[in-house]
């Protein structure tokens, strides 16, 4: 289903470049296009004060503002292109999270400031398809999750789940760890708390050992629903969490960035459960010069997805090696890759 409507997407979007494609640049108004990043998604989004280290150093209007990771140097290449061949287009910067980047897109409530175009691991779903201006495929994740090593042992006053809210983790991943059959002594728990309505806590109980001195019962919730990976990342090290669901890549480089002293000893569970194609998604506009402007983005990033004589490897493949040096893709992400470029993303 997905793929039909992405396709009809992709028509509907070349159709109505082709309509604004005869704007020479003169003619083309000044547009601020206003891009939204994450600052707690490494390696695919973040501040790059409090993130890794990729080379060779990034580049475009994004990297410039102080981010960087996968998704942000697919969107600066993206963003190079289209401001030398159009005049009268600066980037605009904005911080989003897991929460409100949908809202700054237009979508619902809480209102948040604006966006065009949202630059993070947004999973392609029917309902983002349906509303908004969606982009190729640029990356195929999973669900996963992380626990200390060693397991925590004894009577423990901790969350058994942390996750990021208005997340797939949320809306399916959970789920479907627990249909695999992980984690049987606590199903009930975890299957009751998913039915339950969610509240965010990102911080701890004032209480150090997270216990009630009066009666000795836990306070800790069963699942800790948190604004973003940092906070997340944070209370699964100090041992408030015992498991951290989410995307593998960015558990991955939260927990491998700080264990960097060994802090944070950690196991990240060898089954993706889900598929997470992430896309790029954009508001749709009704101001026409600024429809043409975003809906040429997504064209030229449809042309730099595809490798052919002219172009050296696609631009999934060359931001790839530098987010991903250290780690050969997964078979399933080479079928992937190839499936789009005609490259595995693999030097033989």
């Amino acid at each position: 289903m997905i793929p039909r409507v992405l396709a009809s997407i992709g028509l509907l979007s070349f159709a109505f470049f082709a309509t604004f494609a005869s704007l020479s640049s003169a003619q083309v108004e000044p547009i601020e296009l206003v891009i939204g990043v994450r600052a707690d998604a490494a390696p695919f989004s973040f501040a790059r004060n409090a993130g890794p280290r990729f080379n060779p150093p990034g580049t475009g209007p994004l990297f410039d503002k102080g981010y960087d990771g996968y998704v942000v140097q697919v969107c600066d290449v993206v963003l190079e292109a289209l401001m030398a061949e159009r005049s009268g287009i600066t980037v605009r910067v904005v911080r989003v999270t897991a929460k409100t980047r949908f809202a700054a897109l237009g979508e619902a409530e809480p209102k948040a400031e604006q966006i065009d175009i949202l630059c993070d691991p947004a999973t392609i779903t029917k309902d983002r398809v349906k509303n908004h201006y969606t982009s190729v495929p640029v990356y195929l994740s999973g669900i996963t999750f992380a626990y200390q090593d060693p397991f925590p042992g004894g009577e423990l006053c901790a969350s058994l789940i942390g996750a990021v809210a208005e997340t797939t983790t949320e809306t399916r991943g959970m789920s479907l760890i627990l249909d695999s059959g992980k984690w049987p002594r606590y199903r009930a728990q975890i299957a009751e708390a998913l039915a339950a309505p969610r509240q965010i806590n990102d911080t701890p109980p004032a209480i150090p050992s997270d216990v009630d001195s009066s009666d000795g019962v836990c306070r800790r919730p069963v699942i800790l629903w948190a604004n973003d990976h940092d906070a997340l990342a944070r209370n699964f090290c100090d041992k408030h969490v015992l498991y951290y669901v989410g995307d593998v890549e960015i558990i991955r480089s939260k927990l491998k960035f700080l264990n960097e002293n060994g802090a944070c000893p950690f196991v990240i569970d060898n089954t993706t459960y889900t598929d997470e194609r992430y896309a790029l998604f954009a508001r749709i506009p009704s101001d026409a010069g600024k429809a043409s402007v975003v809906l040429r983005f997504f064209s030229i990033l449809a042309e730099k997805v595809y490798t052919d004589k002219e172009q050296a490897s696609s631009i999934l493949i060359e931001s790839y090696g530098r987010v991903f040096k250290d780690y050969r893709p997964s078979r399933r992400l080479q079928a992937f890759y190839w499936s789009l470029t005609g490259d595995t993303g693999v030097s033989e």
